[in-house]
């Protein structure tokens, strides 16, 4: 898998920005998340731009594997942007999330023809996932641009899951219970 990460360093982050655009709605997610209800998607353009700008209101993953994000993202879990080969940029809650298994070229067609006003991709693209064997869509709900948060890792793959990143114990996490609960530290 390559080099571990902490999410809870990159949940700490948003957090902190969240609290600087006064956005109430993150702060409050942000507070009651678990870095396991929290995925990395690594984004190449100009599919995250559009998406940054609001044009493309559903993120899609397509696999010839039953590979993440397939059956890992659950509506309310939140999806932290990060540029391929650059910075985290966004994040936003997966509003609702479709999964489905691929038995021809035909169910490709039918998801492009169902869904690409919200998914926003060219004839190319969906030509490139004909082999495709496994879908995952997922609605775009709070999307929140981001002041770029750098973050450096070798890692090739594009989409990383909170439940198999490090978890470094001595850095507090997001997710607190109770009254003492005062957000991150």
């Amino acid at each position: 898998m390559g080099e571990l990460i902490d999410i809870n360093i990159f949940l700490r982050d948003i957090f902190e920005q969240a609290q600087t655009q006064n956005n109430a709605y993150w702060v409050k997610k942000l507070l009651h998340i678990h870095f396991n209800r929290a995925h990395l998607a690594i984004m190449v353009e100009p599919y995250l731009s559009l998406l940054l700008e609001g044009e493309k209101t559903m993120e899609s993953r397509f696999s010839q594997k039953m590979i993440q994000p397939f059956h890992r993202v659950s509506k309310g879990d939140i999806i932290i942007l990060k540029k391929s080969g650059g910075d985290i940029v966004g994040v936003f809650e997966a509003k609702d999330v479709h999964y489905f298994e691929l038995k021809s070229e035909q169910d490709v067609e039918a998801i492009k023809n169902e869904y690409n006003q919200q998914i926003c991709c060219p004839d190319e693209f969906w030509d490139s996932k004909m082999n495709s064997r496994y879908a995952t869509l997922i609605d775009v709900g709070h999307l929140m641009k981001l002041a770029p948060i750098r973050v450096s890792f070798p890692n090739r793959r594009s989409w990383i899951s909170g439940e198999e990143v490090q978890h470094d114990p001595a850095i507090p996490s997001m997710c607190r219970k109770g009254p003492s609960s005062s957000g991150p530290q």
